[in-house]
């Protein structure tokens, strides 16, 4: 019961992020100036052409992206992780309750289908480096085209990570959490680290005007 209460507040809360996280990622996009996307553009067409061609055909590849990703959020959560398997069709990890409780749990089972990993992994080491990033960003682009087709295919009501917890609820967290997720790293990828305040700020800016609007209607 305080598990179903508890949701039902986030699934309220993740709906209400909606307009926020949707325009303030707009906002990134419509704001980039000069940022060169040919890069990644070129990146996104080979690391799909990859996909197709290659990734989703190697046995249990994707299986283990998408249990890594599991494994990587429940450590930021401070969990122990006491089981990792990969099998060529399926596989699971296994962690210890902890800090975050039903919302870390949740957050955890998510993951794979919010978080592009490898693609989250360039992008936050980019600020970082220095001189011509061409070809850096090409393999920014080759990592979101395998994340774009390989998330797309997972997210299916049959999966475990979603039913258990209810499918409104996860129908309604997930796309508040992608469109987090993607426009932070957005944010970052184009404006480096000082990019996440603005962004941040028009988030919280959109949410209040959709919130405001919605309880002017009643």
């Amino acid at each position: 019961m305080v598990a179903f209460l508890l949701r039902l507040v986030l699934g309220l809360g993740f709906l209400a992020l909606l307009p926020g996280v949707a325009g303030a990622l707009w906002v990134v996009l419509t704001t980039a100036g000069g940022f060169g996307w040919w890069p990644i553009i070129a990146g996104l067409a080979a690391g799909t052409a990859l996909y197709f061609i290659l990734l989703r055909r190697i046995p249990g590849f994707e299986v283990f992206e998408h249990e890594l990703t599991h494994a990587l959020v429940a450590w930021l959560y401070f969990r122990r992780v006491t089981n990792f398997s990969v099998k060529r069709d399926n596989g699971h990890v296994i962690f210890l309750n902890g800090f975050g409780g039903v919302f870390g749990n949740d957050m955890i089972g998510f993951a794979p289908y919010v978080l592009p990993t490898f693609t989250a992994i360039l992008v936050l080491i980019r600020p970082f480096l220095h001189g011509p990033l061409w070809w850096y960003d090409f393999w920014i682009g080759v990592s979101f085209g395998y994340h774009l087709f390989s998330g797309y295919r997972e997210l299916s009501p049959r999966q475990p990570d979603l039913a258990s917890r209810g499918l409104l609820y996860s129908f309604i967290a997930v796309p508040a959490l992608a469109l987090t997720v993607h426009g932070l790293l957005l944010a970052i990828l184009i404006h480096g680290y000082a990019g996440v305040p603005s962004w941040a700020a028009q988030v919280w800016a959109t949410t209040l005007r959709a919130v405001t609007f919605l309880a002017g209607q009643r």
